[in-house]
């Protein structure tokens, strides 16, 4: 019998249902797998799984069904998150720096959400609308600091995200090189144009 190629090699969502039920005790038929996304590059796949008074668990299974442990998935992620960066400025944008201009340049800043991100739950649109609505607030008032720091600076603010903790600005190469923030370059001038149509 021919080895199955890995890429060919799916988690049945069952395993998921299985293996959530085994940890809480609920019984599989309470138990619906709302979405499911493979992690980075790799073969693990996370199963967001609901039951049926709409509490959310995620699982993480490996190709062969076995579940990967917490502390493992924070590492993958972390590799991930941390590839194409010098410290926290993304390669191009230290590329960018090192060339000495004095130009602006246009920067996504990435802020951290200590909280973790809550599906919008509710069983009726108005409830979903609600939870979305706490989400915009919330990420608006981790935006806020960073708002601030840039307006005060003289630094133009182009974007704020109400979907993610994300400010867009057009900074100078000092002020980018000061801050402790994420940034990340984008060299394309349809930058705002394409943020026109979130706002």
């Amino acid at each position: 019998m021919k080895a199955v190629p890995f890429c060919l090699v799916f988690v049945k969502p069952q395993k998921a249902l299985a293996e959530v039920s085994r940890n809480t005790g609920i019984p599989v038929d309470r138990l619906t797998v709302g979405n499911q996304a493979t992690l980075a590059d790799t073969d693990i796949k996370r199963f967001k799984v609901i039951d049926s008074e709409d509490n959310t668990y995620s699982i993480f299974l490996d190709a062969a069904g076995n579940p990967v442990s917490e502390e493992v998935v924070n590492q993958i992620t972390e590799a991930f998150h941390n590839k194409g960066f010098v410290g926290k400025l993304e390669v191009a944008l230290n590329d960018l720096l090192k060339q000495g201009s004095n130009k602006p340049i246009r920067v996504i800043i990435s802020l951290k959400d200590k909280e973790p991100m809550t599906p919008s739950r509710g069983r009726t649109p108005v409830e979903r609308q609600a939870n979305l609505n706490k989400l915009r607030d919330r990420y608006a008032a981790i935006e806020q600091p960073i708002v601030a720091l840039l307006k005060a600076n003289g630094q133009e603010v182009i974007y704020q995200s109400p979907f993610a903790p994300i400010v867009g600005a057009s900074v100078s190469p000092q002020f980018t090189t000061n801050q402790s923030y994420c940034l990340r370059c984008n060299k394309s001038n349809r930058i705002s144009s394409s943020w026109d149509k979130f706002s």
